[in-house]
């Protein structure tokens, strides 16, 4: 990038073919044999030492330190100087310049206090220190104290509260790792999207065969629900007996089944949560960009993206979802498109390069949709692995480069109640068809019946309620023109 030189930068014209190179050679010093300056008016204290310390053991050397060859004093590199002779370094970069010791004096002088005198961009910086994720306490530390002098909204230092409604008010809801659903900014905006008309619910399971969606441990282990759709004899009796476990009353109502970032509405599909399709789309897809989701389901991804702007094409495999679907489209005056077909078809089903995957996967055989053979929720493990990684690959291979792909998946049990590690089988399946792992989140989302089924649970088997999904993003492509094609965040809500 060229160097910009604003025009009123000073009134004395300089000719920079005139400036004097001083510098004469660069390489490695032993450190027995550095002078450290006796006019070197610099103090460091305990903070800057930690400091520079946990950027020295996290980065490593990035500049050297100046030595006058004429005296061989040094002009700038204490502090490095001496944090390496006591972690044991024997030897350091060094740059070599020749000045007399007059101009040594000027430029010991000089140097920090010139740099000191530069003015601080408070949002760049913000930008800066939001990209950086440091395991270093010192780094951490260093990063907090600046934040906090230059009254950032970063970090955990000075007002936490007004530094989160900051992000908040920039960003929707906070970008940290840990998505929060249980917040109530985020209920207030799930409240603004079914207001709008969303209603996934459309199509999840009045079709589905009796006893698909089973009354298996694992299932309710996992969402929360005792699943018994079909006859309404069948629905009635599970209601009435959640109903008594949870000690509601007249069976007028189910209780809250949003365990993990869904909504469960009669007669007990999972229902995708609007906030966090409205933030993959925001955060991670170019303005108007086409988003494909190759396993679609319910309609929500759809007329979420559709509502925002963005272009939408679904393929789903049973008939009913997606007539139910493009009803409710219809309906809402929306224009997000779902396509019958299998998602391993989906790089000929879809027909163009899109600028997103944005896909929450069947859990193999953990909510059965159909009897459709083809259905990957009706397949053994193994062989729902075996598609489920070339529905990935043939997705990727119609990703445009420098784009994003979100999955927002969960983690399932096998027969023998052992974690199968379907999280790991989705970042391997982005890795080998081309993808880098960019991002991962963590998605909280309401306890709902997690209280009632914890004791039990973990009596019986020791096993922890979940109440989390995990929001993992993909890369394809350059991440510096991805973010540039994605552009700022815009956090109105469409009809504000």
């Amino acid at each position: 990038m060229p160097l910009d030189v604003p025009p009123d930068a000073g009134n004395d014209e300089v000719d920079l073919a005139e400036i004097k190179n001083r510098i004469i050679g660069s390489g490695e010093e032993p450190l027995d044999n550095i002078l450290f300056n006796p006019r070197n008016w610099r103090i460091h204290p305990l903070n800057q030492q930690n400091a520079l310390k946990g950027v020295l053991d996290e980065v490593g050397w990035v500049q050297e330190v100046i030595i006058n060859k004429r005296t061989g004093h040094l002009v700038d590199g204490h502090l490095r100087c001496q944090l390496a002779a006591r972690e044991g370094a024997k030897t350091i970069p060094v740059k070599y310049v020749d000045l007399s010791e007059e101009e040594e004096s000027l430029v010991l002088a000089t140097l920090d206090p010139i740099a000191a005198m530069a003015a601080t961009d408070k949002q760049k910086l913000d930008e800066l220190f939001a990209g950086i994720e440091s395991e270093n306490e010192n780094v951490r530390k260093m990063m907090d104290e600046i934040a906090a002098k230059e009254k950032l909204a970063y970090g955990e230092s000075g007002n936490v509260e007004q530094a989160r409604k900051t992000l908040a008010e920039r960003f929707i809801v906070p970008p940290f790792s840990v998505l929060d659903a249980r917040q109530g900014y985020w209920q207030e905006r799930k409240k603004a999207w079914f207001a709008v008309g969303i209603n996934g619910a459309l199509g999840r399971g009045e079709n589905v065969p009796n006893g698909l969606l089973g009354n298996s441990e694992q299932a309710r282990s996992h969402y929360g629900v005792v699943y018994a759709i079909g006859d309404n004899k069948s629905y009635a009796n599970s209601r009435r007996a959640m109903d008594k476990q949870s000690n509601v009353t007249g069976a007028t109502k189910m209780p809250d089944y949003s365990d993990i970032g869904m909504e469960y509405i009669a007669p007990g599909t999972s229902i995708f949560d609007p906030v966090l399709c409205e933030l993959a789309y925001r955060w991670w897809c170019p303005a108007g960009g086409l988003v494909i989701n190759p396993t679609a389901g319910e309609s929500v991804y759809g007329l979420v993206a559709s509502y925002l702007g963005y272009r939408y094409k679904g393929v789903e495999l049973r008939e009913e979802q997606v007539q139910a679907n493009r009803k409710q489209n219809t309906e809402m005056g929306l224009s997000a498109e779902w396509i019958l077909g299998d998602g391993q078809d989906v790089y000929s089903l879809v027909g163009e390069d899109a600028d997103m995957i944005m896909c929450c996967p069947p859990y193999a055989d953990l909510e059965v949709y159909s009897d459709n053979p083809l259905d990957l929720s009706t397949m053994e493990y193994q062989e729902f692995i075996e598609v489920y990684r070339k529905i990935i690959s043939e997705s990727v291979k119609r990703l445009k480069d420098n784009r994003f792909a979100v999955f927002t998946v969960g983690e399932i049990r096998d027969a023998r109640g052992a974690y199968r590690n379907f999280l790991g089988e989705t970042i391997k399946a982005f890795l080998d068809a081309g993808c880098s792992y960019y991002n991962e989140a963590t998605l909280i989302t309401p306890a709902g019946t997690a209280g009632i089924r914890a004791g039990r649970q973990f009596t019986t088997g020791r096993k922890l309620v979940k109440s989390h999904q995990n929001v993992l993003v993909f890369l394809k492509g350059d991440w510096h023109e991805a973010v540039k094609a994605c552009g700022d965040v815009e956090v109105s809500f469409p009809n504000e």
